[in-house]
């Protein structure tokens, strides 16, 4: 199922990729906001701090101002407008426990601020550099993760940290991190080869490299950083949407942090304008 369930997945992005950049893949990411947000909700309540679910939520509204209009003017009038309204509940409610309002405050900024940073991703321009920044964050992150898992299978001897994530090895996280470069590259040789048009036609190998490894490196600590969170509210997956994986945070823990930080990698080497 799990497999499957991948196959299904690749299948949609590779669509949306195809056809859907800009406004198509914003508006998976604004679904992918609003389950992610929905999931860490439910994660915080079973840990005994439940956010003021209405307002946590606004971390959607806040994404699809920034998203679809562009305005981070107005997605800041949302968000103070939504802090105001979250402290007059404790007015009105003095005995609300004063744990809820950090944690409704937690959920706009995870997994909602880093979410912003994968649509980000679908504005580039031009479009053809839009569709290989998708690919290769979203590409390079699913093989390391992939031959992370059977390598640390394989030759798994040192546990990583075994306090959070029992199963993750060091030996694991050698193999997410060749292949996170293993993926950059065989993105930057399929856009050269079929798909010209991107600043994959100008980049050096190193850039590629230095690619490969900030998503692996990234992806790794952004689930280490949800396994560690999915402890302390004594749960084992954030939900149960996506069969053999888990719940859409599980899917895209990693993914969120590695699309920001393959952003500002972009923006910083002149692969974007």
């Amino acid at each position: 199922m799990r497999y499957a369930t991948a196959a299904v997945l690749v299948a949609a992005v590779l669509a949306v990729v195809i056809w859907g950049i800009p406004w198509g893949f914003a508006a998976i990411v604004l679904i992918i906001c609003a389950v992610a947000s929905w999931e860490m909700c439910a994660a915080l309540k079973n840990a005994g701090v439940p956010p003021v679910f209405p307002l946590a939520m606004n971390a959607v509204p806040v994404v699809f101002v920034l998203i679809f209009a562009g305005l981070p003017l107005w997605a800041g009038v949302v968000f103070i407008a939504s802090l105001l309204a979250l402290l007059c509940m404790r007015v009105f409610q003095p005995d609300m426990p004063i744990n809820r309002l950090f944690s409704t405050v937690f959920v706009w900024l995870y997994p909602g601020l880093p979410v912003w940073g994968l649509a980000l991703l679908g504005f580039a321009e031009p479009l053809r550099s839009a569709q290989a920044l998708i690919v290769l964050t979203m590409g390079a992150s699913a093989l390391a993760d992939t031959i992370a898992m059977f390598g640390g299978m394989l030759f798994g001897k040192h546990k990583l940290c075994p306090r959070v994530s029992p199963k993750k090895t060091v030996e694991g996280l050698a193999f997410q991190i060749l292949g996170g470069v293993f993926g950059a590259f065989v993105c930057y040789f399929v856009f050269r080869q079929w798909f010209p048009g991107s600043f994959f036609d100008s980049a050096a190998w190193w850039h590629v490299t230095a690619c490969g490894l900030l998503v692996a490196g990234v992806t790794a600590l952004g689930d280490l950083c949800a396994s560690s969170l999915k402890r302390a509210c004594g749960i084992k997956d954030f939900g149960h949407l996506l069969p053999g994986h888990g719940g859409m945070l599980d899917r895209v823990d990693g993914i969120i942090w590695s699309s920001c930080a393959v952003w500002f990698f972009a923006k910083l080497i002149g692969w974007i304008a």
